[in-house]
Parts: structure tokens; sequence; C-alpha cells
């Protein structure tokens, strides 16, 4: 009997409980809804307002905490993408120092020089080179042929007319021009047909050739006469050979637009260029970039490829029977 007394003054007391607790909390959500002393209300519950400085501090904390434990290639919400890509042809175009009036022969020239004063001709083949990328982008999507390719000139300063193109393609895409890569033909300096590429930029409607490794080719004493600048098909068929007019054009080469007409000449002018870099250099730098990781190098493929170039020898006049 004393015991059911006992549970009974027990329940009593905790249904009390209850209702104060009740009340409370109807009293608080009433002050929320009309304005009081607390933070603004959207009228649909009350939701705290966040500063957005603490929640950038907060990603930043739980990035730290959760990049250690990346699986492979993964990535958590709270980490900011990181465009690597971007980023390098970002800092070269801030580098040209553009003035805010300057036309588009000006923009597309300072991209041009860009690529020609900070890149050697050399072949950017070098797997902890092309590779190195995947230790510093995390932009959750594949990069493209060509901006794989533009990171020899761009962050290396090497690279062959493949490269040179691609940087350049980079580059003015990103400044917001429209181009065209060209693979195709040229004359070596002992008078055969080679391999080459070269780009096409679109300015005003009318599409140009543009080459910024042949123009390295003929720089001397940096003297820069800019030769295969913003010229036409008439200017660039002395000297290229591509699309229809190559024996075996691909669809890429055969849908490629003309260029009718060549921009004003410019006038001779000079270049500073950069030094061939050292290969334990340019090492040191790919080695920086894997050190300074702090996730997974990321697995996604290149997207798509560059067209291909001709890529065929024509037999000699001189072994014909």
């Amino acid at each position: 009997m004393a015991m059911l007394k006992w549970i009974k003054s027990h329940l009593a007391l905790l249904l009390a409980g209850l209702i104060l607790v009740g009340l409370a909390a109807c009293t608080g959500g009433g002050q929320a809804a009309s304005g009081g002393d607390g933070p603004e209300s959207s009228g649909v519950g009350s939701v705290p307002v966040v500063d957005a400085s603490d929640a950038s501090a907060a990603a930043d904390s739980a990035s730290e905490e959760s990049r250690s434990a990346l699986p492979d290639n993964s990535t958590p919400v709270a980490v900011r993408p990181v465009c690597f890509f971007d980023q390098v042809a970002d800092a070269v175009i801030t580098a040209m120092a553009l003035p805010a009036d300057a036309d588009d022969t000006a923009r597309v020239l300072a991209a041009y020089r860009a690529v020609i004063a900070r890149t050697v001709y050399v072949e950017f083949d070098d797997p902890l080179l092309t590779e190195s990328w995947r230790y510093a982008d995390r932009c959750g999507q594949a990069p493209s042929a060509y901006q794989a390719a533009a990171l020899g000139p761009l962050y290396y300063g090497i690279g062959t007319c493949e490269n040179f193109s691609a940087a350049l393609m980079v580059l003015l895409e990103r400044m917001g021009y429209e181009t065209l890569y060209v693979a195709g033909r040229t004359w070596s300096y002992d008078g055969r047909l080679v391999d080459h590429a070269w780009v096409m930029v679109c300015l005003d409607d009318v599409w140009y050739h543009i080459d910024p490794q042949l123009e390295d080719n003929v720089i001397r004493g940096g003297l820069i006469e800019y030769r295969y600048f913003l010229k036409g098909d008439a200017d660039f068929l002395a000297h290229h050979v591509w699309g229809a007019a190559l024996p075996k054009p691909d669809a890429h080469s055969l849908a490629l637009p003309a260029c009718p007409q060549s921009a004003p000449a410019l006038e001779a002018g000079t270049i500073e260029q950069d030094p061939a870099p050292a290969s334990d250099a340019l090492h040191d730098k790919a080695a920086r970039l894997q050190k300074a990781a702090i996730w997974a190098p990321s697995r996604l493929a290149v997207a798509g490829s560059l067209p291909p170039l001709p890529r065929y020898v024509e037999a000699d006049p001189a072994l014909q029977a």
C-alpha cells in the first residue's frame, strides 16, 4: 500500500513538470514569433542566423579534419573546389597587366607574347610533370586535353608546338575569345614538310591564324617581328598546310573555317624570353605540388584528346624508281 502511494505521488510530480515545460516552450515560441529581443525570424520557425565568417571558419576546420582521412579520389562536402588549371591561367593573365581599355588586338597580342616569352621548346612528356596536376586540382571534373597540354608552357615553361597552341587557346578562351586548334604541317629549315600545330582565333566574327611556336622559332636577339600573328589564309599558305590541303584530312581539319584576311601588320618589337629551365628544377617544382597535397591524387582521366597531327611520312622523290 505504501509503495502504491509513493508511485502515485511521483507520477503527479512528473506530470506537473511536463506541464511547466510545455508552458515555457509555448511562451518562448511566442516571443520568437513576435520579434522579441532575439534574432530576426522568417516566421516559419525559429531558425538561427549564422554569420558567414563563422560558417567559413567551420568549413575550413571540417576540411582540415576530413582531408587526412580521404579515400582515393573523394572530396568531403566541406572542401572547396580548387581548380588548379584556372589558377595557373589566371596567374599568367594577371601578369600581363593589361589596361582596362585594351582592345582585342592588344589583348590577344599580350597572350601571344606571354606564351612565347615563358616557353622553351622541350618535349613535355615526363609523367612526373604531366601528371603533377592530380595533386593540386580538386574541381571535381576532368580537365580538357587542352588544359592538360597547356600545363607545360603555363606552369613549367616547356613544350612543343602542341603545347604552345594549347596554352594560347586556354589563355584566350579564359579571356573570352573563341579559338580552334589546327593540326597541319609547316616547312622545316631544311625544306621538309613536318607535322605542326597552331591556333585560329575569332575577332569580330572574323577568323585568323596565329602561330606562337613558329614565331618563337624565328626570334633572334630578342627581336620579334609578328610574322605569324593574326594572319589570313593567303599569307599562311606560304608556309603552312592544313584542312582540305592535307593528303589525308580528318573531320576536324575539314571543318576549319576560312580566314579571309590578315589584320594590319604590327611593327617589330622586342621580347625578353625566359631561359631554359633545368630538368632538376622542373622535377623539384612537380615534387613541391605532391608534397603540399593534403588529399589523395585525382584519378580522373583527361577529357578528350588533341586533334592528331598528320604524322605521315612523304616519300623521298630521290627514292622513287
